[in-house]
């Protein structure tokens, strides 16, 4: 059970919050710039293996988050070609993580721009363009949230110190229940990877970064009826 506070009930296990009827899947930058072999990340030689072993997991996850009757929201990261959207300082972000001569990546219309096949929407999901690192700024996605009845999100993608952690900081200042996925996020850097973690943990209830079995088992678990 979670506790009391100001005479109110306030839930924290898993299985209290992770109600299938209130509950999205956010799937964040899960794309071929990024994950897949022969994208940019993978042209300036970073090491795509971590990455792959959390696609492969979440995928798992995500069909199980589909026979619960759960929204799945796919995040894909969008820039247009010759920085339009982008001023100088992002340019300048840019710039320092992809290298001034070609800073631009999951460009609108690319193949590095869609989602990797393995993990690739299903018919009834949601795709939102975003154009900054957190998944709200400048979209429909917390719109999208809301219009789906949603208290709670859990958070799957790379990578995990960027975007990932920048859309979960943004849906907990937004007051929905953000639950981590431990091993269905990543990054190129698992340094960075586990620092993200370190950081979150700080800042989310205790549980609520988590593996996907313990994500899994909450959705299935037995409630009163109405719940």
């Amino acid at each position: 059970m979670g506790f009391v506070l100001f005479n109110r009930e306030i839930p924290t296990r898993l299985d209290e919050i992770l109600l299938p009827e209130q509950t999205a899947a956010v799937v964040v930058d899960v794309q071929n710039d990024f994950c897949s072999p022969g994208g940019r990340a993978d042209q300036r030689g970073s090491d795509l293996s971590p990455l792959a072993e959390a696609v492969k997991r979440m995928t798992v996850l995500l069909e199980d988050a589909r026979r619960h009757g759960i929204n799945v929201i796919y995040i894909q990261n969008t820039v247009l070609p010759e920085g339009r959207l982008s001023p100088a300082p992002d340019l300048a972000r840019r710039a320092a993580m992809w290298g001034e001569q070609d800073p631009l990546i999951t460009i609108e219309g690319t193949w590095g721009h869609a989602i990797v096949d393995t993990v690739a929407p299903r018919p009834g999901d949601l795709v939102i363009r975003k154009f900054r690192q957190s998944g709200f700024v400048g979209t429909n996605l917390e719109l999208a949230l809301r219009a789906g009845g949603c208290q709670a999100v859990v958070v799957v993608g790379v990578e995990t110190h960027g975007c990932v952690e920048g859309t979960a900081r943004d849906a907990m200042a937004r007051d929905f229940a953000t639950v981590l996925v431990r091993d269905c996020v990543a990054s190129c850097d698992r340094s960075l990877h586990v620092a993200s973690l370190r950081v979150m943990e700080t800042l989310l209830p205790k549980g609520w970064i988590a593996d996907a079995d313990a994500v899994r088992r909450a959705w299935a678990a037995d409630r009163p009826r109405g719940r």
